[in-house]
């Protein structure tokens, strides 16, 4: 009899122990819902949540997710397209010093027209420029990823 109970205490303590594990909330820093999302590979569109967590999509879901989770910020991307940044490969950094600031201005507009990437193929602006990859990388300006060739 004792053996029986034994074996219930530790089945009870098994299953009390998964179930508490599946009952704690994910926390994501924001959740898009219900967004289009268009598969790259054959252009079908599926409905789908993305999950966000320390800047990188965590994951993307179809449906309604069965996973408990909380979000600083839910957006509710209903009938709109979420979609991946794009790159331009193809930019000159350059017009010597008295344009610095010029090009520096157009960081924000590449970022806000969906381009969160670009490749400076050769120009006269390069100590700018990595000056600019610091102050985005700490948060101090708004701009895309740059990848350049450096000096032309």
């Amino acid at each position: 009899m004792r053996l029986k109970f034994r074996y219930f205490l530790s089945g009870f303590s098994l299953f009390f122990l998964f179930s508490c594990q599946m009952n704690e909330k994910v926390t994501y820093d924001s959740v898009l819902e219900g967004g289009n999302v268009i598969n790259l590979i054959d252009g079908s569109v599926t409905i789908q949540d993305l999950f966000i967590k320390d800047g990188r999509i965590a994951k993307m879901e179809s449906g309604t997710s069965s996973e408990n989770y909380t979000a600083s910020n839910i957006i509710d991307a209903s009938g709109k397209y979420i979609l991946p940044g794009f790159w331009d490969n193809h930019v000159h950094f350059r017009g010597g010093d008295s344009l610095i600031e010029a090009n520096k201005r157009f960081l924000g507009l590449f970022v806000a027209n969906g381009i969160t990437t670009v490749r400076d193929a050769g120009g006269d602006l390069t100590n700018a420029v990595m000056s600019w990859k610091d102050d985005m990388e700490n948060g101090d300006l708004v701009g895309p990823t740059i990848f350049t060739s450096g000096p032309k």
